[in-house]
């Protein structure tokens, strides 16, 4: 169908261009007497070529296309933010209890000493070993507490209980250091 439709109006077209060209191939004088006026016959053409155009428009509208689908675009990937489990168990009731709260206190602690030497070390430009030595000596900061907080191996009962906010203080020191030493980095 859709070939007879496109023939069709190909031939209107053709019919028209060679009528307007003067060609003796169309008797377009023989059409026009016959419709009794040339633009009755320029019309019957354009209505001819019109009727297909219209014809070959409907058979190829978009409920019978089949189209290729895209997938979902990816959504985003969710990470905690930066220290949110640090928080998380800095306010944990259990971080607080001399026994119970042994082994949550020393992955604060090896955290926070994980830290602090990867601090030192940028801020220092020394080793790895040499900034862990550092930080186990208590020679990276002038805060006793934060110092001996991540130094000594086993924290006092005073200190456990303290350690949520000995933990805190640890944070603002590192990131005190981390901050100099990107304000040195800049000014460099």
């Amino acid at each position: 169908m859709r070939r007879v439709l496109a023939a069709l109006g190909g031939a209107a077209v053709v019919l028209g261009l060679l009528s307007t060209a003067g060609s003796s191939l169309v008797p377009v004088a023989a059409a026009a007497r016959a419709l009794g006026n040339d633009y009755l016959l320029l019309a019957a053409i354009g209505g001819i070529a019109a009727l297909a155009a219209i014809a070959a428009t409907a058979s190829g509208r978009a409920e019978r296309m089949n189209q290729a689908s895209t997938p979902d675009p990816e959504g985003p990937v969710t990470v905690p933010p930066a220290g949110g489990t640090l928080d998380e168990s800095l306010s944990s009731w259990q971080l607080r209890l001399p026994v119970l709260g042994a082994g949550q206190r020393e992955t604060v602690r090896d955290r926070l000493r994980a830290a602090a030497v990867g601090t030192v070390r940028r801020s220092e430009g020394c080793s790895r070993t040499e900034a862990a030595a550092k930080v186990a000596d208590g020679e990276w900061t002038d805060d006793d507490h934060v110092a001996r907080f991540l130094a000594e191996d086993d924290l006092s009962v005073v200190a456990t209980v303290r350690t949520p906010s000995i933990a805190r203080r640890t944070v603002a020191v590192v990131e005190s250091l981390e901050v100099s030493e990107s304000n040195r980095g800049e000014r460099t």
